[in-house]
């Protein structure tokens, strides 16, 4: 399933000032009722329409790394997955990516994959792969 991906430019706004480092990228997943709004900023803006379903749980990434060069910005960690996951209320949209700090009013949101349909785990691992170029990178505004 081929996947394309969004910046939140809040989240680019606290990478370039700094508040974003990288340790503790997670990703969670969201269901097929969410939007991207590109004025959410945290992680409590969005969880409302996070995936349900048994064996679900946020995956903390590895091998992150965030930086500026230039202009732009750029983000990448390790693939990972889900393991395990069942149906939850909706089918599964979106990945987001977020640094975690203390909970999810403060974690900041920094790009979201949309699938483009939504997809309803039975039970499988979902793997994810990250382009070769990188999570993301984005020229700074």
């Amino acid at each position: 399933m081929e996947a394309s991906g969004t910046v939140y430019p809040k989240g680019q706004k606290h990478v370039k000032e700094g508040h974003v480092d990288h340790t503790d990228l997670r990703v969670m997943l969201l269901g097929d009722s969410y939007t991207f709004d590109d004025t959410d900023e945290y992680v409590a803006d969005v969880a409302g329409d996070e995936h349900d379903g048994s064996g679900y749980s946020r995956v903390c990434l590895s091998n992150e790394t965030i930086g500026i060069t230039d202009d732009w910005v750029y983000v990448d960690a390790a693939d990972d997955s889900f393991g395990s996951l069942q149906a939850g209320t909706n089918p599964v949209r979106w990945i987001v990516v977020y640094q975690h700090k203390t909970t999810d009013s403060d974690s900041i949101l920094l790009c979201a994959w949309d699938l483009g349909t939504g997809c309803t785990p039975v039970g499988n691992d979902l793997s994810f792969f990250w382009p070769s170029t990188g999570l993301y990178r984005s020229k700074q505004q």
